[in-house]
């Protein structure tokens, strides 16, 4: 039998996807579950480059971020910043080559701090 863990945070704090992440930048942002208020946007100019911007005010969350490809192709998304109102992040395919998705899923989650 283990034993008991005290648990904070309030689960996701944010829960969306979007898509329409090429040449024109990020035009279908569908936010669900949510608290507060959360953008996202496509470096202009750069294929595969990604930010989220959102109100939290804190470094004390966990980002979980998927791309899904046209085709069912993979790709890989490394976060590469994360600040108090937002992360940055970038996806490439297998080939480590940078890549637009078809659309990213995220959830950011209060991790209780």
């Amino acid at each position: 039998m283990g034993s008991a863990r005290a648990v904070t945070g309030v689960g996701p704090r944010f829960c969306f996807t979007f898509s329409g992440t090429g040449g024109a930048g990020v035009t279908n942002l569908s936010v669900d579950n949510h608290i507060g208020t959360v953008t996202a946007w496509r470096q202009p100019g750069s294929n595969g480059l990604y930010g989220i911007e959102h109100n939290y005010g804190s470094t004390a969350y966990a980002v979980n971020i998927n791309c899904e490809r046209a085709a069912g192709a993979w790709g890989n998304v490394t976060i590469t910043h994360r600040g108090t109102n937002g992360c940055t992040f970038e996806v490439r395919d297998l080939g480590a080559q940078a890549i637009d998705a078809a659309f990213v899923h995220c959830t950011i989650h209060d991790a209780g701090g």
